[in-house]
């Protein structure tokens, strides 16, 4: 790959870049309309259109070595393959390694199901305290679900203040208790224990890892959340620095050695957040990838979630008690009310979007 130190400073050597100033200012005439080049010389859009194009050649160049490496690994040979990818990998370990530091805080969602929620405390101290209030409605726990009797329930007191002002009392005298965990405890907001932990996108069956995110959003949105539905959001904080390999490199801005790392991350990186439909032999080659990269010291990975927009995710690879780099600190639980979906009309071509 030419990078652009070497056009800069060889191009004399390199003919087909080797440009008169007539044809820089035909290609910046070209490339003029583009807002990103509306502060550039003519002789700076022409070096930003090669280093796209260079770009453009690595991402190209990483997808076709990931469509080799899955190839060999899901059909050829699952445990020992000879991949280009894996020195790709090699090759770009230590810039893409970062380290996590001792207090960073993550978060991990868990679908909260009907079930759980009528078992949750303080859901049953307002069912006990309706019960006394209306025992001839002879209320279920079940019935804390229903919106038709909370909305009867709501209706019946509607003007009796000192019964309203009696059960608010009694909730918050729950709210109000000084305990860390609403939702699932610590053991049910971990990752899942070795005999229970499924095939992910990272870990193979059997294989516990704990799968996280860098806000409380992203971590709902990564499980695919439906409108009502409630999740468990435990926070969790990072005990001591680890060492993660980071698929989110990208340049600030383009430098001299540097605007090819995030082409060679970000291949890898779609890989990671592409939505899968069941299949788990497509999981094959990130679990492979994950568990080369543990087995060469590294404790995790980030990658960019492809469901929230400015959202991180993080898999950390050891979560066993004894030697494990975070802990649990508290869970709350949360309703989605609603989820902003952004779209454009791309077939037929708007003719507008095209000039």
């Amino acid at each position: 790959m030419v990078t652009l130190k070497e056009m800069k400073t060889e191009r004399s050597d390199i003919g087909e870049i080797a440009l008169s100033e007539e044809d820089k200012k035909v290609i910046a005439e070209k490339f003029r309309g583009i807002e990103l080049f509306n502060n550039l010389n003519d002789e700076d859009v022409c070096w930003a259109v090669f280093i796209l194009y260079l770009v453009w050649m690595q991402e190209n160049e990483n997808e076709m070595l990931w469509k080799e490496f899955e190839e060999e690994i899901k059909h050829k040979s699952r445990f020992f393959p000879e991949s280009k990818m894996l020195k790709k990998i090699d090759n770009i370990s230590d810039y893409a390694s970062i380290e996590l530091c001792k207090g960073t805080v993550l978060y991990r969602a868990r679908e909260y199901t009907n079930s759980d929620l009528i078992k949750n405390e303080e859901i049953i101290t307002v069912y006990q305290k309706l019960n006394e209030f209306f025992p001839h409605l002879k209320l279920q726990l079940e019935d804390m679900e229903s919106e038709s009797v909370m909305n009867l329930i709501s209706l019946i007191l509607t003007g009796d203040t000192n019964r309203v002002e009696e059960l608010q009392r009694k909730v918050m005298e729950i709210v109000n208790e000084d305990k860390p965990f609403w939702g699932f405890d610590e053991k049910g907001s971990d990752a899942p224990p070795k005999e229970f932990a499924k095939a992910g996108r990272a870990n193979s069956a059997g294989i516990s890892f704990l799968y996280a995110a860098s806000d409380k959003k992203t971590a709902i949105m990564e499980m695919r959340p439906q409108i009502g539905q409630c999740f468990n959001v435990c926070v969790i904080e990072v005990c001591k620095n680890v060492r993660i390999f980071d698929f989110t490199y990208t340049a600030g801005e383009l430098k001299e050695n540097e605007y090819a790392k995030a082409g060679d991350l970000y291949s890898i990186s779609r890989e990671f957040s592409c939505p899968n439909y069941g299949n788990v032999n497509d999981y094959f080659p990130t679990q492979y990838l994950c568990e080369y990269l543990r087995q060469k010291g590294f404790d995790g990975i980030r990658y960019k979630s492809a469901v929230s927009p400015n959202g991180i995710n993080v898999i950390l690879f050891d979560t066993n008690k004894a030697n494990r780099a975070y802990r649990i600190v508290e869970s709350r639980v949360y309703s989605v009310k609603d989820m902003d979906i952004q779209f454009e009309q791309i077939i037929p071509f708007e003719l507008e979007n095209m000039d």
